[in-house]
């Protein structure tokens, strides 16, 4: 029955099936199929990456909704506040860490909004000394620590592989200065952070946006740290310096550019950890460095307001090819290319404060 079969068959298709393929042909298959591997590979990641991008962009959006209807029912943006002692005799009063984010959840998550205690949030300190335990975030009340393992998307960029339940991407922007406080004498003079977006112990009205809202940064990315506290990443990580000089942010960068080793002394690796807390550690980012920038993030860590972060460079960075989002105080979102002049990068972080008293 065989011989019948290979008799009707063509002369070149019977010496194919007696021969099979020669080694060369496998090859050459084999080569042609990688090819195209190659080829369709970068395409198919490019495109996941582009979806991740949008649905990025898409979170920062909701944030926007969020804080404008926070805007509407309230007449200022949301209030923030680091965990601070408020000066003056004693008792002092000690502010509880508030983030943003607390408060747009009244229009993300009602039912997580529910569970806050916005009185007693908890403490973010573990970075205060070489000696000091680095350990997570933690909240005193048992509602707030339900609500801290609540599944919520809108705050995870889906690039970050570090994006895990109750963690944060989006960083508020506190402006181009390394300071959390209002203006205070220091031993460098006066200083004060209050022409950010956002501005610690305050909740800011549209009427301080002299720049238009258009114009000023809201929010942005920032990667979250990979909780590893036994090895340092500059790109998630922030490390502590002592080499802060009395001037400006490029002064700030600088220091922490001349304080970069690959194995700092102390260094925090649970940044993004919540979205519970207010300050630079989880909730809030400056444009002292640019996006993405290449110097490491490094802060104050031995200062007396390390709480929550301390004060520093605390960059925008993403996971995204080239640059972060930007959500800004109208509620478009744009993407911000690496390579943005850094005095344009700083000056879109700014409401123009500095001319309410004029």
């Amino acid at each position: 029955m065989k011989y019948r079969i290979l008799q009707t068959l063509p002369t070149t298709a019977v010496n194919t099936i007696d021969r099979g393929f020669t080694v060369l042909e496998l090859l050459t298959a084999l080569a042609v199929c990688s090819l195209m591997l190659a080829t369709v590979l970068p395409i198919i990641q490019s495109s996941r990456e582009k979806s991740r991008q949008l649905a990025c962009q898409e979170n920062l959006r909701q944030i926007g909704i969020a804080s404008q209807a926070h805007e509407a029912a309230h007449r200022t943006f949301p209030y923030t506040s680091t965990h601070f002692f408020e000066s003056g005799p004693s008792p002092r009063i000690l502010h509880p860490a508030i983030s943003p984010h607390m408060s747009l959840l009244a229009t993300l998550d009602s039912a997580v909004f529910g569970l806050l205690e916005f009185e007693k949030p908890g403490r973010d300190t573990y970075i205060i000394s070489i000696d000091s335990p680095r350990t997570r975030p933690h909240s005193l009340s048992e509602s707030n620590r339900q609500a801290m393992q609540a599944h919520l998307p809108v705050f995870l960029c889906p690039s970050d592989p570090n994006g895990l339940v109750g963690r944060n991407s989006y960083r508020a922007n506190l402006g181009p200065t390394i300071y959390v406080m209002p203006p205070m004498l220091t031993d460098c003079g006066i200083q004060e952070n209050e022409s950010g977006a956002f501005s610690n112990a305050q909740a800011v009205a549209v009427s301080r946006f002299r720049d238009g809202l258009s114009n000023t940064a809201f929010f942005s990315e920032r990667v979250i740290g990979d909780g590893n506290t036994d090895q340092y990443t500059p790109f998630t990580d922030y490390f502590s310096t002592l080499a802060f000089p009395c001037n400006d942010a490029t002064g700030a960068r600088s220091a922490c550019q001349l304080s970069s080793r690959a194995d700092p002394a102390t260094h925090a690796s649970y940044a993004g950890t919540t979205w519970l807390f207010g300050g630079f550690n989880q909730t809030w980012y400056n444009h002292v460095g640019g996006p993405n920038e290449s110097i490491p993030d490094c802060s104050d860590g031995f200062s007396p307001y390390v709480v929550g972060g301390g004060i520093g460079m605390f960059s925008a960075r993403s996971y995204h090819p080239g640059g972060v989002h930007v959500l800004f105080a109208d509620g478009h979102v744009r993407f911000m290319n690496d390579v943005i002049d850094l005095d344009v990068w700083r000056a879109i972080s700014t409401r123009s404060v500095q001319d309410e008293n004029s």
